[in-house]
């Protein structure tokens, strides 16, 4: 009986290592994204001046994701999931190498740049669906909080080092370095996740979910018999739709005001902040209530949101960067927390579609109205001439041209201030009974 009990403490300690494993050859290879990302943005800042451009990919990302989401949960679900999570890096990988070759050849466009942004959105919704999954198969409940705080932990971390040495490679080495280098991540991170291939246990509940019910619809029908659980899902899609809105406009926003050291700088507050929810998160995370930890994280997260609309100075840009880093870290980890305890392991990979799914519906209908809804509305209060509110606007916003931007940020985080202080005043969404069942 001892040998047996030892023998189960060494299988969990190996299973947890290869977790360990994984989540390090993400983030190495986030940080080669990061790089891409940083310096793909600015290249397409230089080229149109606009951020209608980023709309447009962000629109492309948030279109591609609910198109694949629920296929990639089906064939997570019922596939080795070591391989998919494996084939989908390599994959990235080629089309970082097709994105180089193009550049090399001097016939980067904008037009490429989205079929890149689709190619690569793929990947990553089948890469979220995997490393879901495995982590809900492979990691003991009494340790599902040390990882999603490492996870969110080594995210700020590609957060924080992905633009400053992005900042850096730009002036050193140019865009076609930062893609060798995001090649070279790449590499390492396949390295690394050699060993998921061998790990049979990712492959024991396909067998489960060929018995039963290989399809979307077991997991729609589990997750329509926990209200609670679709009470989170629809106010996770309620708020994305306006983050996703502050989200995309936020780099453009901050390159009208200032410089792209600066915004180099912002996004690695926002790291610090990230790495620092992250700890806070891993340390506290079974004495932490996780309904609590989401709304108010998602509070937080919103003020700061408020006052980054309205900031003029560099300061104020970092210090709500940094605060939006902290609160996003712990907010998330909870939610994800929440979600692989009490999903069944031959399930999460269609949940975690579905999640997906449902969390990028509103994001896209953000995004459509987020033209008319600058250019229409927020435009022309500030352009106002006259009237007291007019004045106000201006003292707060200015009277620059990116102003109307700015107010329209404020105006969506303040929208999701107010209505997660309502659900917490209401008494929140009905989790604690989630976790008692």
């Amino acid at each position: 009986m001892t040998s047996l009990i030892v023998a189960n403490a060494n299988d969990d300690r190996l299973r947890v290592a290869s977790v360990e494993r994984m989540v390090l050859a993400r983030a190495i290879s986030s940080v080669g994204s990061r790089l891409t990302t940083f310096g793909l943005d600015i290249w397409v800042y230089n080229v149109t001046h606009s951020y209608w451009a980023f709309v447009l990919l962000a629109f492309l990302v948030t279109m591609t994701t609910l198109v694949v989401s629920l296929r990639a949960g089906v064939i997570v679900d019922s596939a080795h999931k070591g391989r998919v999570i494996f084939l989908v890096e390599a994959s990235s990988m080629a089309v970082v190498l097709a994105s180089l070759i193009v550049l090399l050849d001097n016939q980067l466009t904008i037009d490429f740049i989205c079929i890149m942004v689709v190619l690569l959105t793929i990947a990553d919704v089948f890469r979220w669906s995997s490393l879901q999954a495995i982590i809900a198969v492979l990691v003991p409940r009494a340790q599902l909080g040390r990882i999603s705080g490492m996870m969110e932990s080594y995210r700020s971390a590609t957060i924080i080092v992905g633009p400053l040495l992005g900042a850096i490679a730009l002036v050193s080495i140019g865009l076609k370095g930062i893609l060798i280098c995001d090649l070279v991540t790449f590499v390492v991170s396949i390295w690394l996740l050699r060993r998921l291939l061998y790990q049979d246990a990712l492959g024991i509940d396909a067998d489960k979910a060929h018995r039963h019910d290989a399809t979307s619809s077991a997991a729609v029908y589990w997750l329509r018999n926990r209200p609670a659980l679709l009470k989170l899902l629809g106010f996770y899609a309620f708020i994305n739709g306006g983050f996703a809105v502050v989200s995309t406009v936020q780099s453009p926003f901050i390159l009208y005001r200032e410089s792209p050291t600066i915004l180099s700088i912002a996004i690695t507050s926002m790291g610090v902040g990230t790495l620092c929810g992250g700890r806070i998160f891993s340390r506290f995370a079974n004495r932490l209530c996780l309904e609590a930890s989401i709304l108010f994280g998602i509070i937080v997260e919103s003020t700061a949101m408020v006052f980054l609309g309205a900031s003029t100075q560099a300061s104020t840009i970092l210090m709500c960067m940094f605060v939006m880093g902290i609160s996003a870290a712990v907010a998330a980890s909870a939610n994800q927390m929440m979600w692989q305890l009490n999903v069944p392991n031959q399930l999460q990979g269609r949940i975690m579609a579905i999640r997906m799914l449902v969390a990028q519906s509103t994001p896209l209908l953000g995004l459509l109205v987020t033209v008319p809804l600058q250019s229409r509305i927020f435009k022309p209060l500030i352009d106002g001439h006259s009237g007291t509110i007019d004045s106000w606007m201006n003292l707060i916003w200015g009277h620059q041209a990116d102003s109307s931007v700015g107010l329209m940020m404020s105006c969506l985080a303040a929208l999701i201030l107010i209505t997660t202080s309502a659900v917490l005043v209401a008494g929140g969404l009905g989790l604690k009974r989630v976790l008692s069942e």
